[in-house]
């Protein structure tokens, strides 16, 4: 049987990547603010690892500067503007580019917390992992939605709320003039990230069918959050959930094995397991063509990268990483699928499927659409009842996917993983200049609604802040495994081991 070799695109140089294509050199002129009599001199924001400023798989504090919520902070003249923050190299370590290989890796060595004697709450309230439940009730990594829900734990809730109450809590108690609310993706990003495998939050109430505790669902958490909110008195600018398959992390590495398998000449498609496969009773039944590969009917994720190669081998490579994962023999793991045979050419033979939980088949990414939409309308009811801001980013990524990317500055940038300057070497969490353009997105949906007139970021000045390596090595995309995306995707509530 052939198998076949996935060669990666390269990586750009480090400007590129940071800053995309270079168009024009505008004038840069600072703006004035125009708050038209009003007052912000404190601002908080709630959300999760997009508020939080998480970007290249980690927290750290050298991104953190260039969360959005830091960078409209700055816009405002706001002095004081405290985060959680880690050093280097962050809390999971970060992906880095090294610009004489152009690899991406993750360096040695450990991040770790600078800034929790901060003697009062952080401006910055969000949470990685958190969803909407979260932020009105969890209080620790013990008492969350995440373990309430599957029995997992969240560290991120003790580096951020310090046992010094909820986050609404925290942000009630600061009294704010504005806040920012940027949450509900990871109640349905969980799902996408595990390739179906965790199940999204409910609409309505549900008891978990893990532990058995009776939680709210996304309608009555979201509203009952949105009336806490309000209740502030402050300005309120929100923000919607995304299409989660819009970014590179399930874009990358479907059509480069199509494109791998028509350069082998091999004319089978792919045999992957399908969200209804169990491997227990028979052999998967999923299979996808170049075409499908191709035009996204299905979706490969990231973490798929190092197994591409695998493709047409008698191998069991998944099985082995996973059974490591889950910390059990893999004869362990095979003993509960009777149906895998891995002496059969791996995603090609129903014996020896690509899994699924690195594929998104039609019923799932069905699944995804109709949720998001579902959420999306209590977001935007609940923005019209109480009178909130609303950037609907859902749209503007869309469209800069649709329409080749979006211009900023004299820049363009696009979705592009690696080479379009708008996400981050995670796939789903954004860059400096990223953020920096959800800043504006956000000033602009302020002063709309509130009518003032709050100066844009200019994101020119935030690309002469790109990071730059502080360790060289000899990585290889090998790096985007199970093993060394799992903080990734637990970070993203999509743990399947």
């Amino acid at each position: 049987m052939k198998y076949i070799r996935i060669t990666f695109l390269s990586v750009l140089a480090l400007a590129l990547v940071l800053s995309g294509c270079k168009l024009e050199e505008p004038s840069v002129k600072k703006t004035e603010n125009n708050l038209n009599g009003q007052t912000i001199t404190k601002y908080v924001a709630l959300g999760n690892s997009l508020t939080a400023g998480v970007q290249s798989g980690g927290l750290m504090e050298d991104f953190q500067y260039f969360s959005f919520p830091a960078q409209i902070a700055r816009q405002l003249g706001i002095q004081e503007f405290g985060q959680p923050t880690v050093s280097y190299p962050g809390m999971p370590n970060i992906y880095e580019l090294d610009p004489f290989t152009n690899n991406i890796f993750q360096p040695e060595g450990t991040g770790v917390p600078n800034n929790t004697t901060y003697p009062k709450p952080y401006q910055n309230l969000g949470i990685p992992t958190a969803t909407t439940w979260d932020l009105l009730n969890a209080t620790s990594s013990t008492t969350n939605f995440r373990y309430y829900f599957f029995g997992e734990d969240n560290p991120a809730v003790d580096l951020v709320l310090r046992g010094l109450g909820t986050a609404f809590q925290q942000a009630a108690a600061q009294e704010p003039d504005l806040v920012t609310l940027w949450i509900g993706n990871n109640d349905i990003l969980g799902y996408a990230t595990s390739g179906g495998l965790k199940p999204p939050t409910p609409i309505q109430d549900f008891t978990s069918p893990v532990t058995g505790v009776a939680l709210q669902g996304f309608q009555s958490a979201y509203m009952e959050l949105a009336e806490k909110v309000a209740s502030l008195k402050a300005k309120v600018a929100v923000a919607n959930i995304p299409d989660v398959t819009v970014p590179p992390f399930f874009k990358l590495v479907g059509p480069q094995i199509a494109a791998a398998l028509k350069a082998a000449n091999i004319p089978y498609p792919l045999a992957y397991q399908t969200g209804t496969d169990s491997l227990t009773t028979g052999p998967a039944t999923g299979q996808a063509t170049q075409d499908d590969l191709n035009n996204f009917n299905v979706l490969v994720t990231l973490v798929g990268a190092s197994y591409a190669s695998d493709i047409g081998k008698p191998t069991g490579h998944w099985y082995r990483d996973l059974a490591a994962m889950k910390g059990v023999p893999v004869s362990a793991l095979l003993a509960t699928m009777p149906a895998v045979d891995t002496t059969q050419a791996f995603g090609l033979h129903p014996q020896n499927p690509w899994p699924n939980a690195l594929i998104l088949d039609p019923v799932e990414l069905t699944t995804i659409q109709q949720v998001t939409v579902a959420y999306n309308q209590i977001i935007a009811a609940a923005a019209n009842q109480y009178g909130f801001a609303l950037f609907d980013v859902n749209k503007f990524l869309l469209d800069v996917l649709n329409n080749g990317g979006v211009m900023a500055d004299g820049f363009l940038f696009t979705a592009e993983f690696a080479t379009g300057g708008l996400f981050s070497f995670d796939g789903i969490h954004l860059t400096n200049a990223g953020y920096s353009i959800v800043a504006n997105q956000f000033i602009d949906a302020i002063n709309s609604k509130y009518g003032i007139a709050i100066a844009h970021v200019n994101v020119r000045n935030v690309l002469g802040n790109a990071p730059v390596l502080k360790k060289v090595s000899q990585p290889n995309l090998k790096q985007y495994n199970l093993k060394k995306m799992a903080s990734v995707i637990d970070m993203l509530g999509g743990r399947f081991w």
